[in-house]
């Protein structure tokens, strides 16, 4: 609360220029998969500008979520912890998901351009690991202390190994 009125001038450059910075990126990167030769000499200025541009948004998200309500916040905790609280688990099963739904190991949905590995296919992928995520971790957490790579860590860490 003390800095409300730092973080709402955040969030109006964000919007006023992050926002316009990044859709005009977005035209410019569609343009140049049309003619790469052409724009050639601008993808260097668009590119700079992403420097600016994307981190600008960044703190836009990051000024919303502050200026937002409580209850949000208390939303987001209760939403997000166990997944925190379970994130070494979660980075190595995300990664063992998509190397056996998307590489040439298991499913290979998501090699080559094609019907399977449109845009699209991916953010459905991505988004359904976050979700089976969200649900495992407030359900694991739920019987048990923490997840189950945590506990291997600190058995290994803090432990004297297997046999203790």
């Amino acid at each position: 609360d003390r800095h409300r009125d730092l973080w709402g001038r955040v969030l109006r450059a964000a919007f006023m220029i992050g926002v316009p910075l990044n859709l005009g990126f977005a035209v410019f990167s569609l343009m140049l998969t049309s003619d790469p030769i052409r724009y050639q000499a601008a993808d260097y200025f668009f590119r700079t500008m992403m420097e600016v541009a994307g981190p600008l948004l960044a703190a836009g998200y990051v000024a919303a979520f502050l200026r937002a309500r409580a209850t949000v916040h208390a939303w987001a905790q209760f939403l997000l912890a166990p997944v925190g609280r379970m994130a070494l688990t979660n980075y190595l099963s995300q990664s063992v998901l998509c190397v056996l739904i998307l590489q040439g190991a298991g499913l290979g949905l998501g090699l080559g351009l094609g019907k399977n590995a449109t845009p699209t296919f991916l953010l459905a992928v991505a988004l359904s690991i976050m979700v089976l995520q969200l649900l495992f971790s407030r359900w694991w957490l739920a019987r048990n202390d923490q997840g189950p790579m945590e506990a291997l860590w600190r058995r290994f860490t803090y432990g004297a190994g297997l046999s203790s």
